[in-house]
């Protein structure tokens, strides 16, 4: 006994081994479950690798025709991980292009596992640089090989019609035959359909005769986004033209199309199956060559040869010919085969029957019991399982059945479909196409449809099924199985209703933020407009300042000048009374010659210093009339400026120092824009270098650095800290607005700077050894005896945070 036991159990690990080391086979599809292109390829592929060796196959559909959201694919990538964790992939097989363009962008999703690909467009050199490890087969439509065909078939065709819709493959298919154009005969000219929507391209096709081929590519979608099944477009198309169509792709025949050079999905399939099993082979793609060459066929539909008289030695050699009317064995072959094989078991029985009674009673009581392990795997199975004839009337189902159809037994759904199987579908043309394809193929697999559910709602679900004869009275039937799919069709609808929500409020943001920036350009245009206003303000404030320092500094020399006339006038009055009086004396009148010489001299230099101050404040007078620019003596001008602003410093207990090192320069400039840069820069240190008063010291130097003109100014006031040196340009910015600054002195500066003189547009802070400076660019080259390149303007002050260190609020040049 124990003996048995370790036999058993190592039975069991050698078989549990057998089954770990299976290679594991991702078959990915760009397109869903129905896509007759999709399914040939799966049937194709399941079909190579299950003949050949024990390979566990997982397929897996993105749906790209439907759903193209990059949120969707990041989803499905995370799917993909979650589901294939932990599970070591063999070779990963994408169909079509989405397929094969997911795999590379992920393949870290796949482990180390070699590729293959079928179904794919211009594979080239480019598309593959940098991977390893992938190999497949093309897939590339012969155009100008099926149009020569057809044209051969009929010669007396001078127009063609292609039907193509407007998405991305429809035009690359649209710019491939812009390229068969130019190898037409002569006389045969090739027109494109309208794209807008199916009925339009019909309503072209009925104006067509005999003198015209439809060529079907592409039309899954029109302008509008309305999707078309494969089947239904040759079929309306052929129904409503009298022109013969032909097509690229075989899954078009058989639904109107006369055939063609045509693309097969079965042949991309089993070409890519081949590929996996020599992958599996070798242990990897070295060695195995990248196929280019599309395995296409001639493939025709014998009911549309026989509608547009094409006699069938008129085609390709090794055509294939669908539809074709077949003999008794052919049409009844799994009949005949099963009464063949009835007949053999029968007669076996009979045999075995009369050598051994014991045996065939023991055979039937295995029977029995191999009949209720069937029966009970079928009433417990977790999916549909079914029997039914064609035309819909149910011979067999079990209870998952009705579960997912919402019937509370078997019997009630019998009861309803006693019509006919037809009732419980959604939309009776999904039981037509349905029976239409097991009827063309014999075998359907995943094939999605919409029913009916007793309580009204909608139930979707995936049949996979096959044509099989009934024993008992040889009559063709249909059995298979039915998933329950709803919650996936469900996720699937709720991720694009979820996308029209986020669209709708992406677009309710756009306009909530296109409101809010309109309020914020009316505040701007409205301070803008009070900003002009207060420098209007400003202006006009500085010329008054100018007038009273004028005004002071004159006092003194006209004051002088009346106290010496009133003193020459009394020693005259004197003299006369004295030359009347015939009292005068020699010393008496040296003396008034000596006095009145005095006197005169005092006179004319005070009255030369009015004359001056005079012909300086005329000269500024006619400056601030006009913005005009004209050439100037820089050095005599800027004196003539502080010269009115001295007094005001002096009256204030402070120093202004003035040093010109470019004596001779002149300059092409606008005289009052520079003398308001020289004032306000005076005005402000007043304002805000001495706060608590007592001797301060400012100077203004002028001076001609590498060919420039640069204006530094400075004093010895408190000086600023770097959190307001960074907005010392910034308009109504002021630390004094408790004393009614405004805060756009040097504001002005910069704006009479950078737009007045034509200076930089900013200016940038920046750190020398004991002060901080801003500097700028030059603009032009102005008028000067030694060619100045620019004229700089500086305003330096003590720094608070370092004793005696400069710190320069603004630079600027100016032409």
């Amino acid at each position: 006994m124990l003996a048995w036991t370790i036999m058993l159990c190592f039975v069991a690990a050698v078989a549990l081994a057998q089954v770990q080391a299976r290679p594991h086979v991702l078959l990915l599809n760009s397109y869903h479950q129905g896509f007759r292109w999709t399914d040939e390829v799966v049937q194709a592929v399941r079909g190579t690798l299950a003949s050949a060796s024990p390979v566990e196959i997982h397929v897996e559909y993105m749906d790209a025709k439907r759903i193209e959201s990059p949120d969707y694919l990041d989803q499905y990538a995370d799917l993909l991980r979650r589901k294939y964790t932990g599970l070591r992939l063999s070779v990963v097989a994408a169909s079509d292009d989405p397929a094969f363009d997911f795999v590379l962008r992920h393949r870290g999703l796949f482990g180390d596992a070699p590729v293959v690909f079928c179904g794919t467009n211009d594979i080239t050199p480019d598309r593959l640089r940098g991977e390893s490890g992938v190999v497949g087969v093309t897939e590339t439509v012969d155009y100008e090989g099926g149009l020569a065909l057809a044209l051969r078939l009929h010669p007396g065709v001078r127009q063609i019609l292609v039907v193509v819709d407007d998405t991305s493959t429809g035009r690359l298919v649209r710019e491939r035959l812009e390229g068969v154009r130019r190898s037409l005969p002569p006389g045969v000219s090739l027109h494109f359909s309208p794209t807008s929507s199916l009925g339009a391209v019909l309503d072209v096709a009925r104006t067509t005769g005999a003198d015209t081929l439809i060529f079907l590519t592409i039309f899954n979608r029109d302008d509008a986004g309305r999707f078309y099944e494969y089947d239904e477009v040759p079929r309306l198309l052929s129904e409503a033209s009298r022109s013969p169509v032909y097509g690229a792709w075989d899954f078009y025949l058989g639904d109107g199309i006369v055939g063609g050079v045509l693309t097969s999905g079965e042949a991309q399939g089993k070409t890519a199956a081949e590929l996996v099993l020599e992958v599996l082979k070798r242990g990897g793609t070295t060695g195995l060559p990248l196929i280019s060459r599309s395995p296409n066929k001639f493939m025709f539909d014998y009911r549309q040869l026989q509608r547009f008289g094409i006699r069938p030695d008129r085609l390709p050699k090794d055509s294939i010919v669908v539809n074709r009317p077949v003999g008794f064995y052919e049409q009844n072959r799994p009949l005949v085969h099963t009464v063949v094989g009835a007949f053999v078991l029968l007669s076996g029985f009979t045999v075995s029957l009369l050598v051994n009674v014991v045996a065939r009673k023991r055979a039937e009581a295995a029977l029995r019991v191999s009949e209720a392990r069937l029966r009970g795997i079928f009433e417990n199975a977790g999916e549909g399982i079914f029997r039914v004839t064609l035309e819909g009337r149910i011979l067999m189902v079990n209870p998952a059945m009705a579960r997912i159809l919402r019937y509370d037994s078997v019997e009630d759904l019998i009861r309803v479909t006693d019509a006919g199987a037809h009732v419980l579908y959604r939309d009776a043309g999904w039981r037509e196409r349905y029976v239409a394809r097991l009827m063309q193929y014999g075998v359907v697999r995943d094939f999605e449809a919409r029913m009916a559910a007793r309580t009204g709602e909608d139930v979707w679900v995936s049949i996979s099924s096959r044509l099989v004869v009934d024993e008992e009275d040889g009559t063709t039937i249909i059995e298979g199985i039915m998933a329950d799919t709803t919650a996936r069709k469900e996720a699937e609808l709720a991720l694009q209703a979820m996308n029209v929500s986020l669209e709708a409020r992406v677009s309710e943001r756009t306009a909530e933020l296109a409101r809010a920036n309109d309020a914020l350009q009316k505040s701007m245009d409205e301070l803008r407009a009070m900003q002009a206003r207060i420098v209007e303000q400003e202006k006009f404030a500085a010329l008054g300042g100018l007038v009273a320092g004028v005004a002071h500094e004159m006092n003194t020399p006209v004051g002088v000048c009346i106290t010496s006339a009133s003193f020459l006038a009394d020693k005259v009055r004197g003299l006369r009374s004295e030359v009347e009086g015939g009292s005068i004396r020699r010393s008496e009148l040296l003396d008034f010659m000596s006095r009145a010489e005095e006197a005169s001299q005092t006179l004319v230099a005070n009255l030369g210093r009015t004359a001056e101050l005079v012909r300086a404040f005329k000269q500024l007078a006619v400056d601030e009339a006009g913005t005009n620019a004209r050439t100037i003596e820089l050095c005599p001008f800027i004196d003539d400026i502080l010269g009115g602003l001295r007094p005001i410093c002096e009256q204030a207990g402070h120093r202004l120092d003035y040093e010109c090192d470019a004596c001779g320069v002149q300059m092409h400039v606008a005289p009052p824009a520079l003398a308001q840069v020289v004032g306000h820069l005076v005005r402000n240190s007043l304002d805000h270098a001495f706060p608590t008063g007592g001797a301060g010291r400012m100077q203004l130097k002028v001076s001609c650095p590498e060919g420039g003109v640069e204006l530094t100014f400075s004093d010895d006031g408190v000086g600023m800290g770097t959190d307001v040196l960074s907005h010392i340009f910034e308009p109504f910015f002021t630390t004094r607005r408790q004393a009614g600054a405004t805060g756009l002195g040097l504001h002005l500066v910069y704006n009479t700077v950078t737009r007045t003189l034509g200076g930089p547009s900013s200016a940038q802070a920046h750190r020398e050894r004991g002060r901080a400076s801003a500097s700028g660019c030059p603009c032009q080259t102005p008028v000067a005896t030694r060619q100045p390149k620019s004229v700089v303007s500086r305003y330096d002050a003590v720094c608070a945070d370092f004793p005696r260190v400069h710190q320069t609020k603004e630079v600027y040049e100016i032409s």
